[in-house]
């Protein structure tokens, strides 16, 4: 019986995608929120645990909000959100 052929691994680079609606709306109201309290992505990231690179990649919508990132986000909107209301 002749020998079997292995199959080479197959290389694979992760698949990218870009950052969907609700991710954008997210991004652009962080961006807008922040510039409006007058806070620095150093600020917000001190305050959200994300990092100060990711943050900027998500204000500029170069990366995809993802798991738990996607939650702390909406979280950081929502902080500001409520605080801007309280004083007003």
């Amino acid at each position: 019986m002749p020998p079997l052929k292995t199959a080479k691994p197959v290389s694979r680079k992760p698949v990218s995608r870009s950052p969907g609606t609700a991710e954008i709306h997210v991004a652009r109201r962080l961006a807008a929120l922040r510039e409006e309290s007058g806070l620095t992505l150093r600020d917000v990231a001190g305050r959200s645990g994300l990092s100060e690179a990711y943050l900027n990649r998500v204000e500029r919508e170069k990366t995809p909000i993802k798991g738990r990132n996607s939650i702390t986000c909406w979280r950081v909107v929502a902080r500001f959100t409520l605080a801007d209301k309280s004083s007003n």
